[in-house]
């Protein structure tokens, strides 16, 4: 007698519908055949289930790339590769990032309860914040004898007057001066 081999499927109930209110679970056979009972699961019940069972942690590699990275322990290295497949961004530049929420905001109101201002003010200062950190540790670490880039800078940096960072930008130059520094987005 041959063996039967059966795998767990979890799927829009309407196939037509993938945005449908109810998903159906079950087995089916390496043919794609359901075998057994179906159960129905509100889509409401799975997504609380996923959503509250899987920590994701924002992130942020030297290189100002930002990444919303979930629980490794959670999360299969297979699983992560569909989430990107199906729109998770791996990484973005944190001037993306800023764009885009600006772009977002553009036609919000400056003040009341509504305002933005207050807002971009914030975000101003915590900017500021970060970059004095990131200067400090260049400052710190050329203080030790390393050059801070040893193998050389990128061509598309450039470094206006030390300590100074410069960033990859989109495809304009701009220079910011917080802390008596200024910053070249090449």
């Amino acid at each position: 007698m041959d063996a039967l081999t059966l795998t767990p499927f979890l799927e829009p109930e309407d196939p037509d519908l993938p945005d449908g209110e109810r998903f159906v679970a079950g087995f089916k056979d390496a043919d794609g055949n359901r075998w057994g009972s179906v159960v129905p699961i509100e889509k409401q019940l799975i997504d609380h289930f996923v959503l509250t069972e899987t920590p994701f942690d924002p992130q942020i590699d030297m290189d100002g790339m930002v990444c919303a990275q979930p629980d490794l322990l959670a999360v299969t290295d297979q699983t992560l590769d569909e989430m990107h497949e199906r729109g998770l961004p791996r990484r973005e530049p944190i001037e993306k990032l800023v764009a885009d929420m600006i772009e977002v905001n553009q036609n919000e109101p400056n003040e009341g309860e509504d305002g933005v201002l207050p807002d971009f003010m914030t975000l101003r200062r915590r900017l500021r914040r970060a970059l004095d950190l990131v200067e400090t540790e260049i400052a710190r670490r050329s203080a030790r004898g390393t050059p801070a880039y040893p193998s050389g800078l990128p061509r598309s940096y450039q470094i206006l007057e030390p300590p100074s960072i410069a960033l990859i930008g989109a495809s304009r130059v701009q220079h910011v001066a917080p802390c008596q520094s200024r910053l070249s987005i090449c």
